[in-house]
């Protein structure tokens, strides 16, 4: 059960949910592509026992999983839901950060897409400043659509009854 899910009140329901995009992976995709080019250099520029080829491909494909393990967490442990009242976002594992807005404005939430958010599908989010501390969330997928859906429940005839 993800973190929104135990967070939700009595009657209250999620109205749309996303996630960080999968772009967050790419420094890693890139970071493993190096491990491999540079663990097949060493094994095409050395005369290497074939017992010490296969350690140095099994040693630079565990280097190159490794990359993927702290974007994995990241990915996996960021959420952002809009709920029929307010809208949630937790970020973080062992130090979980998480934002609530109470019925929040859709004027107060600006996504700032760049040309290849625009082309895959994410952008930056920014959110009202509360206590002085800027909110901002990068390579949010489908945040234009989150936006929609605070633009959406704030014309709703029950999101005006609940304000």
């Amino acid at each position: 059960m993800s973190y929104v899910d135990r967070q939700l009140g009595p009657g209250e329901r999620v109205v749309f949910r996303t996630r960080l995009h999968p772009v967050i992976f790419g420094n890693a995709l890139g970071f493993a592509a190096f491990v491999i080019f540079a663990a097949t250099m060493i094994i095409l520029h050395n005369e290497l026992a074939p017992s010490t080829v296969r350690l140095v491909c099994l040693g630079a494909a565990a280097v190159a999983a490794l990359g993927f393990v702290a974007p994995a967490v990241t990915w996996r442990t960021s959420e952002f839901a809009l709920t029929d009242r307010r809208l949630v976002i937790k970020e973080g594992l062992f130090r979980a950060h998480t934002v609530e807005l109470v019925n929040p404005k859709p004027d107060e939430i600006d996504v700032a897409p760049t040309f290849p958010g625009r082309l895959l599908g994410y952008a930056t989010l920014h959110l009202p400043e509360t206590d002085g501390t800027p909110r901002v969330f990068a390579r949010v997928a489908r945040a234009d659509a989150l936006r929609a859906a605070v633009r959406r429940s704030a014309t709703s005839p029950a999101a005006r009854a609940v304000k």
